[in-house]
């Protein structure tokens, strides 16, 4: 009895000069990889090149890359362009509330999961389209990439990226930053060419296996939830004066933003209904 009160009062008052907190972390046990701590540098940097090829590797989900193949389809299908426009808005709008199944997945099942099943999910998606041959099958496709490239895979790939980085936030920030333009940059013209030299449908399957290819090993066998999963603090820190290892189950953290940043760096806000917005004004292919 004596010694478990002597533990939960250890649990609440490790702290050290700077005003961090040791409180709470989700971690996943027995996840230690021996050749991740053998790494010289941070694991967190891999966690972030990870989450770069996330958000590069959604363009097939986005609009820049979808209105590249609309002429295409209506070339082929002879459908008209209302009935694609009218079918891609209808879309995006079902796609906004996907995102927050995904983000409590996220919460259940971690990031690892989440992003196998997100991956393979979006590969399957762009597969689909490339066999489409009823406006209710184009529909279903829309729905799927836009739940899926231009939600899903972005925002698991920004929560991930939050969780192993707390003080050099705005650094990673603006690395992660730097994917979306290279891929406005690179998918817009991939895709004419594709197009033009071997038809939409071996494009849509191209880019298919482009989704699965970079992505769905490093989800299996990279991702991590949290640093505490490797034995590490967020930002590679340690706590300065702590003589001791913290408790299992703790972690460290800045105390900038409040609870909030913590539930922010989980995906577990509520910012993430700021998203929502964006869904229905970005739906014009």
């Amino acid at each position: 009895m004596h010694h478990a009160e002597h533990l939960e009062r250890d649990h609440q008052s490790i702290s050290d000069p700077r005003g961090a907190l040791v409180v709470p972390a989700q971690t996943v046990r027995g996840d230690v990889p021996a050749w991740a701590k053998r790494l010289p540098g941070y694991y967190g940097w891999v966690i972030l090149t990870v989450s770069w090829l996330c958000i590069f590797a959604s363009a097939p989900g986005q609009t820049y890359t979808i209105s590249v193949f609309v002429d295409p389809m209506i070339h082929e299908t002879g459908w008209s362009r209302t009935l694609v426009a009218g079918l891609y808005t209808a879309g995006s709008l079902v796609a906004a509330t996907g995102l927050l199944l995904i983000g409590r997945l996220f919460d259940r099942c971690g990031a690892r999961g989440t992003l196998t099943l997100v991956v393979l999910a979006l590969g399957g998606a762009i597969w689909w389209m490339s066999g489409v041959t009823e406006p209710f099958h184009l529909f279903m496709g829309f729905m799927a990439l836009r739940t899926l490239g231009q939600g899903s895979l972005p925002h698991v790939a920004t929560t991930m990226v939050a969780t192993w980085f707390v003080r050099r936030g705005g650094t990673v920030s603006a690395l992660t930053a730097i994917a979306s333009p290279a891929s406005q940059a690179t998918f817009p013209v991939l895709a004419y060419v594709l197009i033009t030299h071997f038809g939409c449908r071996t494009a849509w399957t191209f880019f298919a296996w482009m989704v699965w290819g970079p992505l769905l090993l490093p989800a299996l066998l990279l991702v991590r939830q949290n640093p505490e999963a490797v034995g590490l603090q967020p930002d590679g820190d340690t706590v300065p004066g702590l003589t001791r290892p913290p408790l299992p189950g703790m972690s460290v953290y800045a105390r900038w933003g409040g609870g909030w940043a913590k539930r922010a760096g989980r995906g577990r806000s509520g910012c993430s209904w700021a998203v929502l917005p964006r869904f229905p004004w970005s739906a014009r292919p």
